[in-house]
């Protein structure tokens, strides 16, 4: 029985569930209305995403580091969901290309399978990295934007950060869609895996990205929207880089470096460190469960 379908269908809904959560700040405290629209764009976005350069990443190095059967494939994607699902539960942005890349791994390892280094070296150092220049371009944008409204009346400052809220919204559920929905295509084949895809990642959109919205919007730093809308477009710009190089990355990561920055530059700062240590710690966390959990499920099933 192939449950690669449904396996994609139900990972896709809890990735977007969590990962939307990351961009869904971008428009808390606006009325209802408005935050339907903001939701339509963010679905909007995501279409193109996918439509548009879902490829390549979809058909670059993840494919290196992939078990060698069906059932491997099967039992990695089980994984990704299973933890994906956890920490989304927990209210904590996860990273869906460490943890599908730890849960990859597992059954490769386990049959016999040596990893690929190349690929692998590739992924992890652009891991190290993504944080630090995502960090760099929203310390670039946020200088940019206030350079821009410094003399500007208030209401023109709040009609200016309106859209430009709008474009780190659409440009940031762009990419991911992009980078980690793409990533999700090289687990299945076929259009109607990719349908299942882009369908599911739909609906999580509208349903259970709140729980994720809280830990970033109100729980690990109070910034204004001009300065998270620059933490989404640095994000943006930084996932945006890697998915023209294939590399599977991670927009929440990208943004909440963003966001640790901006909230420790800026004055007033509101930072929950408590909060900002748990994030932190969980990275590296999540790879090494979805390995160890694949790993031993091998043996299991």
């Amino acid at each position: 029985m192939n449950l690669t379908p449904v396996l994609l269908f139900l990972t896709s809904f809890v990735f977007s569930a969590n990962n939307i959560g990351v961009i869904r700040p971008g428009f808390q405290g606006t009325a209802y209305r408005r935050r339907v629209l903001y939701l339509g764009l963010t679905a909007l976005g995501f279409a193109l995403g996918f439509f548009a350069e879902g490829y390549k990443v979809g058909s670059g190095i993840v494919r290196d580091i992939s078990p060698p059967t069906q059932s491997g494939l099967e039992l990695s994607l089980l994984v990704t969901l299973l933890v994906m699902g956890a920490f989304t539960l927990l209210r904590l942005p996860s990273s869906i290309s460490n943890v599908a890349v730890g849960a990859l791994l597992g059954p490769l390892v386990a049959s016999g399978g040596l990893p690929p280094v190349g690929p692998l070296t590739t992924i992890v150092v652009a891991w190290l990295v993504a944080p630090a220049t995502a960090a760099l371009l929203s310390l670039a944008i946020y200088a940019v934007h206030n350079k821009v409204i410094w003399a500007w009346p208030l209401l023109k400052v709040s009609m200016f950060n309106r859209y430009f809220g709008i474009l780190a919204i659409l440009l940031s559920s762009y990419t991911l869609s992009a980078n980690n929905l793409g990533m999700l295509t090289s687990f299945g084949s076929g259009a109607l895996d990719s349908a299942l895809i882009l369908i599911a990642a739909l609906l999580g959109v509208f349903i259970l990205s709140n729980l994720v919205a809280s830990t970033m919007g109100w729980k690990l730093a109070v910034l204004t929207p001009g300065s998270y809308s620059s933490a989404l477009l640095g994000g943006s710009v930084n996932l945006w880089v890697y998915t023209q190089l294939g590399i599977p990355a991670s927009l929440t990561q990208s943004v909440v470096a963003g966001v640790m920055v901006l909230s420790l530059v800026t004055r007033p700062s509101v930072v929950n460190t408590r909060t900002m240590f748990e994030i932190l710690g969980s990275w590296p966390f999540f790879l090494a469960i979805s390995f160890v959990a694949a790993f031993g499920a091998w043996f299991l099933l």
